[in-house]
């Protein structure tokens, strides 16, 4: 008991601008959908509920945004506890580009917002390929100590995906392209999820000064 006294006591104290940050731009972003004449209904609502459709619509895809965003918050997290090291940064660049990902898969940025500004939609998935390519290129060493066969999946699920979109156009296809885009995006959190709580573990174990010190060496 005297611990937990001890560790609460240790606490860091209030953040009055946490408030502001996280509670009062929120409302305010909200609130400003009032001047701007914007449907609230479409923008605050579930889709299920503003079309009528039914309970399930876009499971799927409302999964692998989940997906997205665990394994960006896992990452980013781990990034942010951890010391500047190889793992770190490797960590970050994976939470970044899920990040990215997930933000492209809500708002529909590759299929109609960029497009819609001129931007082509095969450039765009280049790029994501391109920028893929080099997270794994770039922290080959940092991957090949974690869960690499999960990454590969991921990436090969995914680009299988990517592929069967430009190739494909006919709805006979929908499932399995939409498919192996969520089966990929499953093996990318999974692989990410799990190399967070590996860093993290060492970290608040203190066992991972050594390890963290032979990745950055490589």
């Amino acid at each position: 008991m005297d611990r937990v006294r001890l560790e609460i006591a240790s606490l860091p104290p209030r953040r009055p601008r946490c408030v502001v940050a996280f509670a009062l731009l929120p409302l305010l972003a909200a609130l400003a959908v009032l001047p701007l004449g914007l449907d609230a209904e479409l923008l605050f609502r579930d889709p299920a509920a503003s079309t009528g459709g039914p309970p399930y619509l876009g499971f799927f895809s409302n999964l692998g945004v989940l997906a997205w965003s665990v394994a960006a918050t896992s990452s980013l997290l781990a990034a942010l506890v951890l010391p500047p090291s190889r793992a770190q940064s490797a960590l970050a660049a994976g939470g970044l580009l899920a990040a990215v990902l997930a933000f492209d898969d809500v708002f529909l940025l590759h299929e109609s917002v960029l497009p819609f500004f001129g931007v082509p939609e095969k450039l765009i998935l280049a790029g994501y390929a391109t920028a893929a390519i080099a997270y794994l290129w770039t922290y080959r060493d940092f991957h090949r100590r974690m869960d690499w066969p999960l990454l590969l999946a991921a990436l090969g699920l995914l680009g299988s995906s990517v592929m069967l979109d430009v190739v494909a156009e006919e709805m006979d296809w929908l499932v399995l392209e939409d498919g192996t885009k969520f089966a990929g995006i499953s093996a990318w959190c999974a692989y990410h999820l799990l190399a967070a709580r590996f860093w993290l573990r060492r970290a608040i174990t203190g066992r991972g000064g050594q390890h963290e010190r032979a990745a950055t060496s490589r």
